[in-house]
């Protein structure tokens, strides 16, 4: 016997042995070369490989049918990636700079996407458009929604099939079709990474490499934060991992990686800090509405529903699974009660994870529904940062990821029983059912790719530079495309700056009523510096669908009033107009106007050489100035100028139901849509005031719109009450109401009478009646010594149309303002048209009202007698010359105030009346340069995160051992 052969083990049969003999001779590297491949198949069925294999394929089967499709996908709710590659680079830039360019401009608050945007940059830096970019998104994060849940699955359960059922779920459940549908890009990306979050914690605190793996940690939540609330949810699963007990890693090493991670994710976010620094406009105040209650009430989620990843305010879910809810809600209770049955079987670890993390989020996202309801509406009334959690099906993350870990453990657990093949089959049924609308390959048909460069690639090449901005019509958004799409402007981003906002407000909303309803557009456009307007065929705005009242939004954003813009060039699908002197981004006005703050009066201020002030802002010193001023007015002037004026409170956002704000309401009145703030109701509503301290001789300040449909307004206090008609023409008035003697917090309601009116408050204020005096001689002495005083009145033509004794007065013209006398009234009567919407009241004061181009008709219970219908034409207000016209020490740049404008030569910066800056120089000066003083900062932090986020990624790709085996086990 050859001695090696001497060394080997006796080897005994099993007992089928008998029935596979031995390979003798040549078949025994064939067995060897058999069993190889066997382990192979083996290692790569329980390995990475086959998952990123079904990621590929999950990609593919949650985009299919978009793929098939040419163009840009998106034009619905939030999607923005746009159509040219050029303007996702613009983007890129312009969040590189800290300075967006829409609308007036806006600084850079919390630039937490940048990651995601200075990817889609640097692909349209290259040349890609939008088409591959968002071909490229709607594949890419379902595949890693997948791969990522099944890495976390895997590492907790150590079951590839359990793993491989919970990236399915990850990727398809309700949360994923409605934040994709919506086009929430950011927040579809840290979905994707909140798995990966966790997987990197457990790794870390196991891992050799201490500070590597905990550096990969952190740049998982810094990628989970590209979404600020789901950054935010990061961190606090995080942390509730850290205080769950482990046996396989102290407290001290846990807490050692979460402080470590989110030391990594801060240095990622540095941009954010830098942003916010300095006084930004916080999440708590940009919410859609500016009613708390109101918008908490609308987001809150009923638990029938979270439990079922349901309730998402638009609904897009529901509404995908309506015609086979009942079969979907079958299978979504077995996939339920396999989750339960998962959450009992795992270890005590996650159980205490599951059951914590599920009962915060199902409580806080049920909001007012929740019994806990005012204690949830209290933290976001008073607690300032909760606003960033206001939109509540955000949370809905947490659940999901909870339930498919928990369906890999219920596979895990079913692996045991006799009757697994039966239970698997089930089970796999009911997912494919649950995850069927994300499998339609385009979400249940919300969406589809547009050819919209297709359309305005040449009119978007020739306008991406420009000296001043361009407006994209039409300005409403939603925006649909030949009838289709109801989503975000796709042309708003651009280089040289856009007159655009994502929700329109003041000063863009009394543009847009100039082009609905008539009025001074191309004064106001040239005050605003834009110097080309685009009219879009095929774009159409869907507003109306999603106002309050869109019976009678309808008619106003439908309504055309010609442009009368000199055409500069017609396109494919659009033709553009120029708006000639248009006021450049520095120009140098020679004197100072206060003026009060209307569009309507601003703009004129502007283009005859003014830098308009409102009245309660700083103006600068020793600087002659013009006071334009309302007689009727005066009141509400000397509040305004002592900074004591104070909005009306609104009880919520339908003014058919209470006071709401003009924010909602502004297209509903041309007078509306020229103020940046008014409290408007509709027919008989009422709110309450209460004053903040005793007041011996309290006098109410009263501000409203007198509108053609104007009602009575009632103030009423414990032993005073007053009636003011806000009936009239557009004109603006105020007044002073003594109160008496009123206690601290005593109850002073406002109320409108009338039920077929609409009132307009654009202030209410209750001051002591010495105070008031103090503040109105102060204002008259600043009037006194202003070089001119111009006085606001409506000077008017009137022309005769037609008259007649019928009710009918006949064809409206669009954006024409008309006034009718009436012989022989008795008591009111009401203009309206032929679908009952109100458009005057007439009563003592004959009144001017806008023409609605449907039959209009007098309505009231006695007979009319005779009626004179006049068209009506106003006067522009008469603007002297400016007194110090060439030698200027003023400049007045175009872009929204922010007190970090730099200039080259020393200077104090005011803001105007429309929102923009006015510096002053202590002498005239020509050559001037601006720079925004954060843009520095903002480059080198960019740099820095993104320097920090590479590295930590290649780090976690360097940690030498992954625990895997070791964590599994110690849960199983």
């Amino acid at each position: 016997m050859h001695p090696c052969r001497a060394r080997e083990p006796t080897l005994t049969p099993p007992p089928t042995a008998f029935l596979h003999p031995p390979l003798q001779g040549t078949a025994q590297p064939l067995r060897k070369t058999a069993l190889c491949v066997m382990n192979r198949v083996r290692r790569i069925l329980g390995g990475a490989e086959l998952a990123v294999a079904i990621a590929l394929v999950v990609g593919f089967l949650g985009s299919w049918r978009l793929q098939l499709e040419s163009g840009t996908i998106g034009l619905f709710h939030d999607w923005s990636i746009a159509p040219a590659g050029s303007q996702n680079a613009a983007y890129a830039q312009q969040l590189f700079d800290g300075w967006y360019r829409w609308i007036l401009g806006e600084p850079v608050f919390f630039p937490t996407e940048y990651p995601v945007r200075f990817a889609f940059g640097a692909a349209g830096a290259i040349g890609l458009g939008g088409d591959v970019v968002s071909h490229a998104f709607v594949f890419l994060v379902p595949a890693a929604a997948f791969f990522f849940a099944w890495q976390f699955a895997r590492q907790l359960t150590g079951s590839q099939p359990g793993a491989i059922a919970a990236g399915l779920f990850y990727a398809f459940n309700p949360v994923m079709l409605n934040k994709m549908v919506s086009g929430q890009a950011t927040y579809v990306v840290g979905y994707c990474a909140l798995p990966l979050v966790l997987y990197a914690y457990r790794r870390a605190i196991q891992a050799r490499s201490f500070l590597g793996a905990a550096a990969f940690f952190g740049a998982t939540v810094a990628l989970a934060g590209v979404q600020l609330q789901l950054g935010l949810v990061a961190a606090f699963l995080s942390i509730l991992g850290c205080i769950i007990p482990c046996r396989q890693s102290g407290f001290r090493k846990r807490l050692a990686v979460l402080l470590t991670g989110f030391a990594v994710a801060a240095i990622v976010h540095l941009p954010t800090l830098v942003g916010a620094s300095g006084g930004a406009i916080g999440y708590e105040n940009r919410s859609q509405f500016s009613n708390n209650t109101t918008y908490l009430a609308m987001n809150s989620v009923a638990i029938s529903d979270s439990v079922r990843l349901m309730g998402y305010l638009t609904r897009y879910a529901t509404l995908a699974v309506q015609q086979s809810a009942w079969i979907w809600n079958a299978a979504m209770l077995v996939i339920l009660l396999a989750v339960v049955v998962g959450i009992v079987t795992s270890s005590a670890a996650f159980r205490i994870f599951a059951v914590v993390a599920l009962t915060l989020v199902f409580a806080l996202v049920a909001g007012t529904k929740s019994p806990f309801g005012p204690a949830i509406l209290w933290l976001f009334t008073h607690v300032r940062y909760m606003a960033v959690f206001r939109e509540l099906y955000h949370l809905m993350a947490v659940p999901a990821l909870v339930y498919a870990c928990a369906i890999a453990f219920f596979v895990r657990f079913a692996q045991r029983l006799r009757a697994r093949i039966l239970i698997y089959s089930i089970t796999s049924i009911c997912l494919v059912l649950v995850c069927a609308p994300m499998l339609s390959g385009d979400a249940s048909g919300w969406m589809r790719a547009f050819p919209l460069e297709q359309a305005y690639g040449d009119a978007l090449s020739q306008q991406e530079s420009g000296p001043n901005r361009v407006l994209w019509l039409p300005m409403d958004q939603p925006l649909s495309f030949k009838g289709y799409g109801a989503g975000v402007d796709p042309m708003a981003v651009i280089a040289r700056g856009s007159l655009w906002d994502y929700s329109l407000n003041w000063p863009l909303t009394a543009v847009d009523a100039d082009l609905h309803d008539g009025g001074d557009l191309k004064t106001a456009l040239r005050a605003l510096s834009v110097g080309d307007v685009v009219e879009r065929q095929g774009m159409q705005s869907e507003l109306a669908r999603f106002t309050v009242d869109g019976l009678d939004a309808q008619p106003f954003l439908s309504r055309k009033v010609p442009l009368r813009l000199p055409l500069k060039q017609r396109y494919k699908e659009s033709a553009a107009y120029s708006v000639d002197s248009a006021i450049p981004f520095v120009s140098s006005p020679s004197e100072v106007a206060l003026v009060p703050q209307r569009l309507s009066l601003c703009a004129p201020a502007i283009v005859s050489g003014y830098a308009p002030i409102a009245f309660s802002d700083s103006r600068p010193a020793d600087q002659p100035y013009v006071v334009v001023y309302d007689p009727d007015d005066i009141p509400q002037e000397a509040l305004e100028f002592s900074r004591a004026a104070n909005p009306l409170p609104t009880s919520g956002i339908d003014a058919r139901e209470g006071f709401a704000p003009v924010s909602v309401w502004w297209w509903y009145r041309r007078e509306y849509a020229d103020v940046p703030s008014v409290s408007i109701a509709f027919g008989r509503q009422a709110v309450t005031v209460h004053p903040r301290r005793a007041l011996r001789h309290a006098t109410a300040i009263v501000a409203w719109i007198a509108t053609a449909n104007g009602g009575r307004l009632r103030i009423s206090a414990p032993r005073r009450a007053a009636v003011i008609d806000t009936n009239g023409s557009g004109e603006w008035a105020s007044r002073a109401i003594p109160l008496g003697s009123v206690t601290q917090n005593a109850a002073i309601s406002v109320t409108s009478l009338d039920a077929d009116s609409d009132v307009a408050v654009r202030s209410f204020a209750i001051v002591d009646a010495g105070e008031y005096a103090r503040m109105r001689g102060r204002w008259e002495a600043t009037m006194h010594a202003a070089r001119t005083r111009i006085l606001v009145r409506k000077n008017t033509r009137a022309t005769f149309v037609r008259s007649g004794s019928s009710r009918n007065l006949g064809y409206l013209e669009n954006g024409v303002r008309y006034r009718v006398d009436v012989s022989g009234v008795h008591g009111e009567l009401h203009v309206s048209n032929s679908g009952g919407y109100p458009l005057a009241r007439i009563a003592s004061n004959q009144v001017v009202f806008t023409g609605e181009g449907d039959m209009a008709r007098l309505t009231s219970i006695r007979a009319v007698a005779q009626w004179r219908l006049y068209r009506i034409t106003e006067v522009p207000l008469a603007w002297p010359k400016p007194a110090s016209r060439g030698h200027s020490r003023l400049a007045m740049w175009n872009w929204a105030y922010t007190p970090d404008w730099r200039t080259s030569i020393p200077a104090r910066s005011f803001p105007s009346a429309i929102g923009t800056t006015i510096f002053e120089f202590s002498q005239p000066t020509d050559a001037l340069q601006i720079t925004f003083a954060k843009t520095p900062l903002f480059r080198i932090a960019y740099i820095v995160g993104c320097t920090v986020l590479i590295l930590a990624l290649l780090a976690g790709a360097l940690v030498q051992k992954d625990p895997t085996d070791e964590l599994s086990k110690a849960d199983s």
